[in-house]
């Protein structure tokens, strides 16, 4: 998608550029402008980017993820299927309880890092609200766990929790309704369209349904026939016509199941990703060697899907590692993108906004001096770096005008006495525990 807020190009910029009398012999030496013109432009975005600082056009929101029976690192795929790679570093984060039916869902704070060891289990106090739920850092898709299909959980280097022949993967998300209707065949029935069928969900069980609007949907029926992820049940009375919500009481995977390990090593070296959940066939899931990543393996025998991923792509671990069962925990984290890199000077700015294009200029000037080979031009390129230096803090002023700048801080409260590490306030907090 198009950032309505990045219009400017890089050509934009040379057709300025060129005409400052000693920047046009630079970025035209050897018929080599674009060359020119985006090495300088990638090294202006990398110096942006290496400042300390979580620029706000820079943000990106990182692929969700659940936490899954005693599973500390998790890889993630994008939408399209392709692996997450653009991610520099975690600003912040939280954790959603998914599967709450209160409105709106609890949550708890993540509070992100730069490493964590490997574990196979914690002993947590959870603490107080302000305290973090979890703490999450990245690493590469090659340094995370995986588990090995049909390995013997215990006598092996598996750390446990291998997927095998016939393992069911419960979809760990809610059954919620995405439309119903009812109609006066077979003495009155109505049809719920779900986002899934639970495996609790079979004809002549029970469908238990909540939280519709209106609420003379919300009944226990009895299933009648299952098509695709539409379930017909029961239904003598017409309730009216269907207008929004709704989950299903009784399916199994309001909490989160106890699910084997959802990324797995194949026989040829592959890391893989489960990105549909069902039940295992008799063979493993097995992808020609190198394979492509995002590349979809499918078999005869499984209702599963696997993912290819990349070995160089980027994953997250957590620590305190889930429990079995439990509470379903949704990741949302927030970090800030790898720099651009520049390839055509069509390129607009972005993600930079136009707003700070006057600051990339500037910075764009003292790079062409860089490469001027004439000593008396490239002598400007050091004050003009210098310069382009404190317009960079200028740049950072204007995304750090927000209220927590505004405070006082004291030592101690007015009666004395601190406050422990679990008042806690989050990682851009600056100054050392204890916080009041």
């Amino acid at each position: 998608m198009a950032n309505s807020q990045c219009t400017v190009t890089l050509q934009d910029e040379v057709d300025i550029l060129q005409s400052f009398g000693d920047l046009e012999p630079i970025l035209n030496v050897g018929g080599q402008t674009s060359r020119v013109i985006l090495t300088a432009a990638n090294n202006v975005m990398n110096a942006v980017c290496a400042v300390q600082f979580p620029w706000k056009w820079n943000e990106f929101n990182c692929p969700q993820f659940y936490t899954n029976s005693l599973q500390q690192d998790y890889s993630v795929v994008n939408p399209d299927g392709t692996s997450l790679t653009n991610l520099a570093w975690l600003e912040r984060g939280i954790v959603i309880d998914v599967n709450n039916t209160a409105e709106p869902k609890p949550f708890r704070l993540v509070e992100t890092g730069r490493e964590l060891s490997q574990a196979t289990g914690t002993v947590f106090n959870g603490g107080n609200a302000n305290s973090p739920m979890f703490l999450v850092n990245w690493l590469t898709n090659n340094l995370l766990y995986y588990g090995t299909w049909g390995k013997n959980n215990t006598g092996s280097p598996s750390t446990g929790n291998n997927p095998g022949p016939g393992s069911v993967f419960i979809n760990p998300l809610g059954a919620s309704v995405l439309f119903a209707a009812w109609s006066s065949t077979a003495g009155g029935q109505i049809t719920f369209s779900l986002n899934y069928i639970p495996n609790s969900v079979t004809v002549g069980s029970s469908l238990v349904v909540m939280g519709v609007t209106p609420i003379t949907y919300n009944n226990s029926y009895n299933v009648v026939s299952i098509s695709g992820n539409n379930a017909v049940v029961t239904a003598v009375v017409n309730p009216g016509i269907y207008d929004a919500g709704g989950v299903i009481g009784n399916a199994t995977s309001n909490s989160m199941p106890n699910n084997p390990i959802t990324q797995i090593r194949d026989a040829n070296g592959n890391l893989l990703l489960l990105t549909q959940y069902g039940t295992e066939g008799l063979t493993a899931p097995t992808a020609p060697p190198n394979a492509t990543p995002g590349t979809k393996i499918n078999r005869v025998d499984a209702t599963t899907e696997w993912t290819v991923l990349d070995p160089f792509g980027q994953g997250f671990r957590i620590m305190p590692v889930p429990v079995q069962t439990g509470l379903l925990w949704q990741f949302s984290l927030v970090g800030q993108m790898k720099p651009v890199r520049f390839t055509s000077v069509n390129q607009t700015l972005a993600p930079l906004w136009d707003e700070f294009e006057p600051h990339f200029q500037m910075g764009l000037i003292a790079q062409l001096y860089r490469f001027s080979p004439l000593k008396a031009i490239y002598a400007k390129h050091e004050p003009a770096w210098q310069h382009w230096l404190r317009s960079l803090q200028e740049f950072r002023s204007k995304e750090d005008r927000e209220m927590e700048e505004n405070v006082f801080v004291p030592d101690r409260g007015i009666m004395g006495g601190t406050a422990g590490r679990n008042r806690f306030m989050g990682p851009w907090w600056p100054f050392n525990y204890p916080t009041r």
